[in-house]
């Protein structure tokens, strides 16, 4: 892999810019890939592509040119996304929304195949069960197929908006990142190696390498056991140890530095196994506090999200907040919940059971400041492109032709122009990458919900790492809604200080301070309800 590196190096002129070097690099490694055509020469380069920015990385740190190496390994991870998706059917010539109404009319005859099956079950007939199994799977064969077209079409109907393909991933640029950043603000963006990691940290002033001494494959058993551990709602006692290890690997090393001196709030941009990490949750051997006691936490897919993100436009004034339940039998404690956000902000509207629609849900998401929706996340293990939200069923043909059967797919989130300002996913795993959890490729932590909700316009977007449980979630959203309707429009960042908020005082509570119950609810965005840019939205049918 290092003969890709020097080949990229090779060539690049020595009286260049340091930041010239840095882009030709990316530039040089593009082309290389480019000669290696299609099929499985190209895509075996791509499953290995890491390492050669991880090569370009090392190089520009030895050149002593941090700013650049942030930049390439920050842009790796975005290629990720961007190669995945439009090399999968690059030669599509669908429009996107026909291929999702294809999609959608294979998902339909799927799940009548199924209910068919259904009943054969403990029938004698076994070659009949089989003949309908082997249509299932050529269906689901289907299925697959027109979801990767669409996914394709979609990335290349966003080619050239900016704002848009910055949250997709991409590379930042330095200088504007350290713009956007505020005085107590620091950015910890991680690198990880099969060979070599890196910890950027980043502040306005300031750009600091560490190395980190850890090993790809032990730090990724560490956080599943981490995972694993909490998800049965283990007792701080139980889980510590394992959080401790995690912080000393991670954190100690920039906290025991001057690099933080000042800094109350951090921005993590995690990588690979890394984006389903509870870093709030991790703990300080020595004084014994768990991260959030400390800091405040944002979290990005992207160091280039947080340019995009903010800025001095503000928008127009748009409706209150509005909590969603639409699955109230089946999860009760969803309707003790948004009952709780609307005593905490008397303002906010509670939309429950069948009014909860799909329909009414993306009418909310173009006007409302605030969209909360607790409700079922689905992760798709088939095909992880596809995770959604279980809400209600409405009117056959409503939703402007996008369908209207009560699941909230990914490609129909981006064909939303969504206004709000804060989406909280109240749901099981909306945080997470159904890639992660069926054992695919590291780095596709893009296909959550929460990064869908971003990409479509979003500010702010709190998700869950795990699934969560209904008298837990009515508490720390109380908890939320609370603190924010007290700080309002007074706070800056009310968005951070209200998620950490909740966070602290729901860990104080015996009933409640297992990290399971607070360490799981993720924010990315801006941090705050004001002012962004919003991007640009192009019609996926025009």
């Amino acid at each position: 892999m290092a003969w890709l590196a020097s080949r990229a190096w090779a060539g690049l002129g020595r009286g260049d810019s340091a930041a010239a070097l840095g882009r030709r690099a990316v530039d040089a490694v593009e082309r290389i890939r480019a000669e290696l055509g299609s099929g499985w020469r190209q895509a075996s380069f791509l499953a290995e592509r890491g390492e050669v920015y991880g090569h370009l990385v090392e190089v520009l740190l030895s050149q002593g040119l941090a700013a650049q190496a942030l930049e390439i390994a920050d842009g790796a991870r975005g290629r990720v996304l961007l190669d995945r998706l439009a090399t999968v059917r690059g030669n599509s010539t669908s429009s996107a929304w026909e291929l999702a109404a294809g999609e959608r009319q294979l998902q339909s005859q799927i799940e009548q195949l199924l209910g068919r099956i259904d009943g054969l079950e403990g029938h004698a007939d076994e070659d009949l069960s089989r003949r309908y199994r082997a249509e299932l799977d050529r269906l689901h064969d289907n299925l697959e197929r027109i979801r990767s077209e669409f996914a394709a079409a979609l990335i290349r109907s966003e080619a050239g908006e900016p704002n848009r393909m910055a949250i997709l991933g991409g590379r930042p640029d330095a200088a504007r990142l350290q713009a956007a950043l505020r005085p107590d603000e620091a950015l910890l963006e991680y690198f990880i190696g099969l060979e070599r990691s890196h910890l950027f940290v980043v502040t306005r002033d300031r750009i600091a390498p560490l190395a980190l001494q850890l090993d790809r494959a032990d730090l990724e058993a560490r956080v599943r056991v981490v995972r694993e551990i909490l998800a049965r709602r283990a007792a701080p006692d139980a889980v510590d140890p394992a959080l401790e290890a995690l912080h000393e690997l991670l954190l100690a090393g920039a906290r025991n530095s001057p690099l933080l001196a000042g800094v109350h709030r951090l921005v993590v941009v995690p990588h690979g196994i890394l984006a389903h990490l509870p870093f709030g949750a991790l703990k300080d051997r020595k004084t014994r506090r768990y991260l959030i006691e400390d800091y405040t936490l944002l979290s990005l897919p992207s160091a280039g999200v947080l340019p995009a993100l903010r800025g001095a436009v503000r928008t127009a004034e748009s409706a209150g907040p509005i909590a969603f339940a639409p699955l109230g039998d089946e999860l009760p404690g969803t309707v003790a919940e948004v009952r709780a956000i609307r005593t905490a902000m008397p303002a906010s509207r509670v939309i429950t059971g069948a009014q909860a629609s799909e329909d009414r849900v993306r009418q909310a998401l173009r006007v409302n400041s605030i969209v909360h929706l607790a409700t079922h996340g689905v992760l798709n293990a088939r095909n992880p492109l596809f995770p959604r939200l279980e809400l209600s069923a409405g009117r056959p043909g409503a939703n402007d032709g996008a369908g209207n059967d009560g699941r909230l797919e990914v490609f129909e989130v981006d064909r939303t122009q969504v206004g709000a300002a804060l989406v909280f996913l109240s749901g099981c795993e909306t945080g997470v990458a159904g890639g992660a959890v069926a054992g695919q490729a590291r780095g596709e932590d893009y296909t959550t919900l929460a990064r869908a909700f971003l990409h479509a316009g979003a500010a702010n977007v709190i998700a869950t790492l795990w699934r969560i449980e209904d008298e837990g979630a009515a508490a720390f959203a109380a908890a939320f809604y609370r603190e924010l309707a007290r700080t309002g429009a007074e706070n800056r960042n009310e968005v951070t200080d209200g998620l950490a908020f909740a966070q602290r005082e729901i860990l104080r509570q015996p009933r409640y301070r297992s990290p399971f119950y607070w360490a799981g609810y993720l924010l990315s965005g801006s941090g705050d309800l004001g002012a962004r840019p919003r991007p640009a939205v192009r019609s996926l049918t025009g």
